[in-house]
């Protein structure tokens, strides 16, 4: 189920903290679900000031910048804010929760998502696209995944899945009537 934007009532008592996974000595991941299923949101529309970037060099690991926009304030309270409170609630006797939401020369609601391979981009009449510029607006379907926990800090593993960008209008032909 994907939880549209503006429908968003989450309850704290629907949160499920799976079993911890051990990939190495020093990581551990929290899958989190909802209702026991995965946590899928819809967003509102958010600006995209840049394009999708590495991590590293040596990484094929990619992610984007989003920044929520200040009519989104009751969306990120129901849902960011929440999710947020929850695990620093539940974890910040053990673990320095890492906030996400960061300020920027853009917003003060910058989000980084991970984009994996798989991830899916459409532009506004639904056609699938490879790249897009810069400086443009889109709506999301996002994940939160779980938590990471290293050297005692937790971080929250939020995944775009898929994403509607809105593209300017570029004519390729003449078109002059």
């Amino acid at each position: 189920m994907i939880f549209f934007h503006k429908d968003i009532k989450f309850k704290k008592e629907n949160v499920l903290f799976k079993k911890e996974k051990q990939y190495s000595s020093d990581f551990t991941f929290i899958p989190i679900q909802y209702n026991k299923e995965d946590i899928l949101i819809q967003t509102p529309y958010c600006f995209v000031p840049f394009g999708i970037n590495q991590f590293s060099k040596i990484s094929n690991k990619k992610y984007l910048d989003v920044s929520f926009q200040e009519n989104n304030k009751e969306f990120i309270k129901d849902c960011f804010q929440f999710f947020y409170d929850i695990v620093n609630d539940k974890y910040s006797d053990k673990y320095h929760v890492e906030p996400f939401l960061k300020k920027s020369q853009f917003s003060n609601l910058m989000m980084r998502f991970k984009v994996n391979e798989d991830c899916l981009f459409f532009d506004q009449n639904k056609k699938r696209i490879n790249t897009f510029e810069t400086k443009i607006f889109g709506i999301f379907i996002i994940q939160l995944s779980g938590l990471w926990i290293m050297n005692q800090k937790m971080w929250f593993n939020w995944n775009i899945l898929q994403a509607k960008m809105n593209l300017p209008i570029k004519l390729k032909e003449y078109a002059f009537l």
